[in-house]
Protein backbone atom coordinates (compact mmCIF):
# COMPACT_ATOMS: atom_id res chain seq x y z
CA UNK A 1 0.00 0.00 0.00
CA UNK A 2 1.33 3.36 -0.99
CA UNK A 3 1.10 6.04 1.65
CA UNK A 4 0.08 9.44 0.39
CA UNK A 5 0.78 12.74 2.08
CA UNK A 6 -2.07 14.51 3.88
CA UNK A 7 -1.86 18.25 4.48
CA UNK A 8 -2.34 19.89 7.84
CA UNK A 9 -5.62 21.43 6.63
CA UNK A 10 -6.90 18.03 5.53
CA UNK A 11 -5.96 16.55 8.89
CA UNK A 12 -7.87 19.29 10.70
CA UNK A 13 -11.12 18.68 8.83
CA UNK A 14 -11.06 14.87 8.69
CA UNK A 15 -13.11 14.36 11.87
CA UNK A 16 -15.74 16.87 10.78
CA UNK A 17 -15.98 15.13 7.40
CA UNK A 18 -16.40 11.75 9.08
CA UNK A 19 -19.13 13.04 11.41
CA UNK A 20 -20.97 14.67 8.50
CA UNK A 21 -20.80 11.46 6.45
CA UNK A 22 -22.18 9.47 9.40
CA UNK A 23 -25.04 11.98 9.73
CA UNK A 24 -25.86 11.69 6.03
CA UNK A 25 -25.74 7.90 6.21
CA UNK A 26 -28.10 7.87 9.19
CA UNK A 27 -30.53 10.18 7.38
CA UNK A 28 -30.35 7.96 4.30
CA UNK A 29 -31.04 4.87 6.43
CA UNK A 30 -34.02 6.48 8.18
CA UNK A 31 -35.49 7.70 4.89
CA UNK A 32 -35.05 4.22 3.37
CA UNK A 33 -36.86 2.65 6.34
CA UNK A 34 -39.76 5.09 6.01
CA UNK A 35 -39.93 4.57 2.25
CA UNK A 36 -39.92 0.77 2.32
CA UNK A 37 -42.40 0.53 5.19
CA UNK A 38 -44.81 3.05 3.63
CA UNK A 39 -44.73 1.17 0.32
CA UNK A 40 -45.30 -2.12 2.17
CA UNK A 41 -48.33 -0.65 3.98
CA UNK A 42 -49.75 0.63 0.67
CA UNK A 43 -49.28 -2.76 -1.00
CA UNK A 44 -50.49 -4.99 1.82
CA UNK A 45 -53.17 -3.12 3.79
CA UNK A 46 -56.23 -0.95 3.34
CA UNK A 47 -54.51 1.85 5.28
CA UNK A 48 -53.75 5.10 3.49
CA UNK A 49 -51.07 6.33 5.86
CA UNK A 50 -47.87 5.10 7.44
CA UNK A 51 -46.64 6.21 10.85
CA UNK A 52 -42.90 6.14 11.48
CA UNK A 53 -42.54 6.39 15.22
CA UNK A 54 -39.48 8.33 16.35
CA UNK A 55 -37.43 6.56 18.99
CA UNK A 56 -38.79 7.40 22.41
CA UNK A 57 -36.69 9.58 24.65
CA UNK A 58 -35.47 6.90 27.03
CA UNK A 59 -31.89 6.93 28.21
CA UNK A 60 -30.91 4.12 25.87
CA UNK A 61 -32.31 5.85 22.79
CA UNK A 62 -31.82 9.51 23.74
CA UNK A 63 -29.08 10.17 21.15
CA UNK A 64 -31.15 8.60 18.38
CA UNK A 65 -34.30 10.57 19.24
CA UNK A 66 -32.27 13.79 19.42
CA UNK A 67 -30.75 12.97 16.01
CA UNK A 68 -34.22 12.75 14.47
CA UNK A 69 -35.31 16.05 15.98
CA UNK A 70 -32.10 17.86 15.01
CA UNK A 71 -32.38 16.63 11.41
CA UNK A 72 -36.17 16.72 11.04
CA UNK A 73 -36.25 19.29 8.22
CA UNK A 74 -33.86 17.26 6.10
CA UNK A 75 -35.67 13.99 6.89
CA UNK A 76 -39.04 15.47 5.91
CA UNK A 77 -37.65 17.01 2.71
CA UNK A 78 -36.08 13.71 1.65
CA UNK A 79 -39.26 11.73 2.34
CA UNK A 80 -41.43 14.35 0.61
CA UNK A 81 -39.26 14.09 -2.49
CA UNK A 82 -39.96 10.33 -2.61
CA UNK A 83 -43.75 10.68 -2.21
CA UNK A 84 -44.89 13.57 -4.43
CA UNK A 85 -48.54 14.44 -3.87
CA UNK A 86 -48.58 12.81 -0.45
CA UNK A 87 -48.69 14.62 2.86
CA UNK A 88 -45.53 14.08 4.91
CA UNK A 89 -45.63 15.67 8.37
CA UNK A 90 -43.93 15.51 11.76
CA UNK A 91 -46.61 15.30 14.42
CA UNK A 92 -47.64 13.95 17.81
CA UNK A 93 -50.08 11.04 17.63
CA UNK A 94 -52.08 9.50 20.46
CA UNK A 95 -53.67 6.10 20.74
CA UNK A 96 -57.09 6.46 22.31
CA UNK A 97 -59.10 3.93 24.32
CA UNK A 98 -60.87 2.84 21.13
CA UNK A 99 -57.49 1.67 19.75
CA UNK A 100 -57.47 4.31 17.00
CA UNK A 101 -54.53 6.65 16.46
CA UNK A 102 -55.21 10.38 16.25
CA UNK A 103 -53.14 13.43 15.33
CA UNK A 104 -53.12 15.68 18.41
CA UNK A 105 -53.24 18.84 16.28
CA UNK A 106 -56.52 17.70 14.70
CA UNK A 107 -58.40 16.64 17.83
CA UNK A 108 -61.34 18.80 18.89
CA UNK A 109 -60.50 20.61 22.13
CA UNK A 110 -63.59 19.13 23.81
CA UNK A 111 -62.42 15.59 23.11
CA UNK A 112 -58.78 16.04 24.17
CA UNK A 113 -59.33 15.23 27.87
CA UNK A 114 -60.70 11.81 26.91
CA UNK A 115 -58.17 10.96 24.22
CA UNK A 116 -55.03 12.55 25.63
CA UNK A 117 -54.87 10.15 28.57
CA UNK A 118 -53.51 7.40 26.38
CA UNK A 119 -50.11 6.70 24.76
CA UNK A 120 -48.39 9.58 22.91
CA UNK A 121 -45.98 9.03 20.01
CA UNK A 122 -43.87 11.44 18.03
CA UNK A 123 -44.14 10.41 14.38
CA UNK A 124 -43.40 11.18 10.78
CA UNK A 125 -46.65 10.50 8.93
CA UNK A 126 -46.84 9.68 5.23
CA UNK A 127 -50.47 10.09 4.13
CA UNK A 128 -51.60 9.22 0.60
CA UNK A 129 -55.37 9.45 1.21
Amino acid sequence: MTLKPISRDSMLIRRAQTIEQQRKDQIKGTVATIYHNAVRVAENTENSKYLYQLPETHRSQHAESEFHRANMTELLNEVRSLFPGCSVEHTIMVTAQDGQTYDVSKIDEKLKPFIMQQRRMECIVVDWS
